[in-house]
């Protein structure tokens, strides 16, 4: 088995699978096992979840600051955008003026303006209650113009990034783009609130004709797929959910689909950048090494952001997991108090009792888990949830807003 990262989105970057490695043996189930995994692909573990923190911590832009310019309406915070660009353009220490040109954004695919594109940014950072209650009044419109140039910068930046592989050749709606999105058989419905919802299950990707896609095909369709989404009315206004049916996938299978470097890089602009505001991330069926590294990161993440990534498990396997956490957790208690020489017999019997008896009493109470199909179902509306998803009974046959 060989794998390889590449520098480059466009270099063609393959990951090798021997079948004797995708097996569940071989699959990390601890953090340091992870991390070794990592390092076998040639990839800096430490860079990676570094990275990955970063634009988790990133998606919801951050507080207001004190200097922050607000402004009450859409038009003035329009004109203002422009003013900020205009400077920053001219200022002396900007790196890379030419990204303020926004020669690679594609809002002409969508018959868009870059009024458009930057009334997006505006959208997404108009205060709400939940995000900036300092700077909120009910009843009236007020826009954040710095936070909306912030993130405005780190998008053009990264759209600058790109070079030329989003424009040579253009990209083509019902040519290159139509044929990727196919093999990926993704979906896109709004919920009973007007979110938009992005659907991605793995039991439904065409695998072998994924693994054979250039990973700049790949690239070029998430950013048209951003896009998509950026400029959506539904979205700028309620906000987007992201759901995920990792479907126990191999960690070495999901970076044959995506090679590493390109899926931090697409994170970055779907979570980092994108100017959407995330109210939900749903993962179903999540592999171990996913709820290891989430896991991992959530310590270090706002309480809204912690709220809003969950992980749905079966009640069956909810409970299993469950159950071997205290038992783990049990012995760990029972360990403790046997290694204590000077502990009497019947103390130690008596710890023994008195551990056995409190995890059962939580066994019970843990015993209660909702369904992932009871959960979506209650939370977005059994009308955009794709038929068979996640391998759920119920559902509809969404029909593709794209």
């Amino acid at each position: 088995m060989s794998a390889s990262s590449s520098n480059e989105a466009g270099t063609p970057t393959k990951f090798q699978l021997d079948p004797n490695e995708s097996d569940s043996t071989n699959e990390p189930k601890t953090m340091r096992a992870f991390q070794q995994s990592l390092k076998d692909m040639g990839i800096n573990a430490s860079t990676y979840m570094k990275t990955t923190l970063e634009t988790l911590k990133q998606a919801d832009g951050g507080r207001s600051i004190q200097t922050d310019e607000f402004c009450t309406n859409m038009e003035e915070g329009l004109q203002r955008l422009y003013d900020m660009i205009e400077q920053q353009k001219t200022n002396a220490k900007e790196k890379r003026p030419q990204k303020w040109n926004f020669a690679t954004v594609p809002y002409q695919q969508f018959d868009k303006t870059l009024d458009d594109v930057l009334m997006a940014f505006l959208k997404w950072a108009t205060v709400e209650a939940e995000d900036d209650d300092q700077h909120y009044e009910e009843g009236m419109t007020k826009v954040n113009v710095s936070k909306a140039f912030r993130r405005l910068e780190s998008y053009a930046t990264w759209m600058d990034n790109t070079g030329r592989d989003l424009i040579d050749p253009p990209m083509d709606t019902h040519g290159d783009i139509e044929k990727t999105w196919k093999a990926w058989n993704m979906k896109l419905s709004y919920d009973q609130s007007g979110k938009l919802v992005w659907w991605m299950d793995f039991d439904s990707i065409d695998m072998e004709t994924v693994k054979a896609i250039r990973p700049t095909d790949t690239l070029r369709l998430f950013v048209w797929m951003a896009h998509f989404i950026m400029l959506d009315r539904n979205a700028q206004n309620n906000g987007m959910v992201y759901c995920q049916n990792m479907a126990k996938v191999k960690l070495w299978t999901s970076f044959a689909l995506i090679p590493p470097k390109l899926g931090l890089k697409l994170d970055k602009l779907t979570i980092g950048v994108l100017p959407v505001k995330m109210k939900h991330l749903f993962i179903l069926e999540s592999p171990t090494w996913m709820s290891l590294l989430l896991g991992s990161m959530k310590p270090f993440l706002s309480k809204k952001m912690k709220s809003r990534i969950v992980i749905l498990r079966r009640p069956e396997e909810s409970f299993n997991s469950k159950m071997n956490n205290l038992n783990s957790k049990m012995n760990t208690k029972l360990n403790n108090a046997m290694k204590n020489p000077n502990l009497p017999p019947f103390l130690k019997k008596k710890a023994n009792d008195s551990v056995a008896e409190e995890e059962a009493a939580n066994h019970d109470i843990d015993n209660v888990t909702i369904s992932p199909q009871v959960v979506l179902e209650s939370t977005l509306g059994l009308a955009c949830i794709p038929r068979g998803f996640g391998g759920m009974t119920n559902g509809t046959l969404v029909s593709d807003i794209v």
